[in-house]
């Protein structure tokens, strides 16, 4: 019988896609807890089809212009944006501030999900750039 683990993040992170929060969903933590493993697996069971997931760490000098090419894709197939290590793109907080704003102002349904390391740099541009747009969810390395 295989065990399967279900980190209390993804519960999370699940309730808040389904009940449809207009916030973007930010999934911090230190590096190999699992986040990018554990979100995938989150997609693949519920939101294959309905994701458009990228990461940051395949592309080279990622900057607010491939920030703003993946959001147009999601929105445009109305599917959840999901940008993982959104730390590695230049200027990223200022750029999706700016189309969070324009997605609102639209009167648009979109949900974002960003995944990043818990560094204080993230945290300071979420506080800056993002404050009152976002909901924070923190991974945490296991427990037993």
């Amino acid at each position: 019988m295989e065990k399967i683990i279900t980190l209390d993040f993804a519960d999370t992170l699940r309730e808040r896609i389904e009940r449809g929060t207009s916030l973007i969903q930010v999934l911090l933590g230190p590096r190999q807890v699992g986040k990018t493993t554990t979100f995938l697996k989150l997609v693949e069971e519920h939101y294959s089809k309905r994701t458009h997931y990228v990461s940051a760490d395949q592309v080279f000098n990622s900057d607010p212009a491939w920030i703003r090419e993946q959001w147009t894709i999601a929105l445009s197939d109305n599917k959840i944006l999901a940008i993982d290590e959104i730390q590695k793109c230049f200027n990223w907080a200022e750029a999706v501030k700016a189309l969070y704003d324009e997605t609102k102002r639209a009167k648009k349904k979109f949900t974002c999900v960003l995944l990043g390391s818990s560094s204080l740099e993230i945290q300071k541009a979420l506080s800056e750039a993002l404050t009152g747009r976002f909901q924070l969810i923190q991974a945490h390395h296991w427990n037993y």
